[in-house]
């Protein structure tokens, strides 16, 4: 009997074994693509792909203030090779741009930082196609991103230029970057697709889960 009780795994055996196979799969991340992979490629802006456990965006990233800030935190990293195109705006990603300003109220110009409400200088210049995880590897979908570049793009960087201009506290700049208001302006850009959409294909790509909720 006692022979048999040693060749019975311990109760969690199962449960790691599973948890290592779950931590081998792919994460579901999203490549931004530049103008010249649009234009050229015939790639989307937002596209889905399958970033490997071993891929270097675990270990050399950059971090999304922004998503740091409304609940979405992100790793966001270019792709290792530019394509050469012939111009540079080909090179052009002001999604990843944007994604990248900098909302560190303390943050100091210096060593490719350019301040509070500046994308680093790194994120500038021919920065080409990027890919995007979750930090905490969970599903990210082409339209959770789409919904977080907008966000940055349309709401905080207004927010930046006219608190610059208008010498608003950094505190109250902050405080109305929030998950409340990523969240509103995700459902009224999902309810403006909705509106929009006419194919089964275009209303699969909003009808996710809210990323909040993954």
């Amino acid at each position: 009997m006692s022979d048999v009780l040693k060749l019975i795994p311990p109760k969690n055996y199962y449960t790691a074994i599973i948890t290592m196979a779950a931590e081998e799969q792919p994460v579901k991340g999203v490549r931004i693509n530049c103008l010249g992979d649009q234009q050229k490629n015939g790639k989307p802006k937002f596209e889905a792909v399958d970033i490997p456990i071993t891929h270097s965006i675990f270990t050399k990233h950059s971090k999304s203030d922004i998503g740091a800030r409304v609940g979405l935190p992100i790793f966001i990293e270019k792709v290792s090779a530019i394509p050469l195109y012939s111009s540079g705006t080909e090179i052009m990603n002001q999604s990843a741009t944007f994604l990248n300003l900098c909302l560190d109220p303390h943050a100091q110009f210096g060593g490719g930082v350019l301040g509070f409400g500046w994308a680093p200088w790194k994120w500038q210049n021919d920065v080409g196609s990027v890919v995007i995880v979750r930090q905490d590897k969970k599903p990210l979908s082409p339209f959770h991103v789409e919904a977080l570049a907008k966000y940055a793009q349309n709401e905080v960087a207004e927010l930046l230029q006219i608190g610059g201009e208008e010498e608003t506290p950094k505190e109250e700049i902050l405080g109305a970057i929030s998950k409340l208001t990523f969240s509103i302006a995700y459902m009224n850009l999902r309810r403006k697709m909705q509106e929009e959409a006419r194919s089964a294909e275009e209303k699969a790509y909003f009808n996710v889960r809210h990323p909040h909720l993954v």
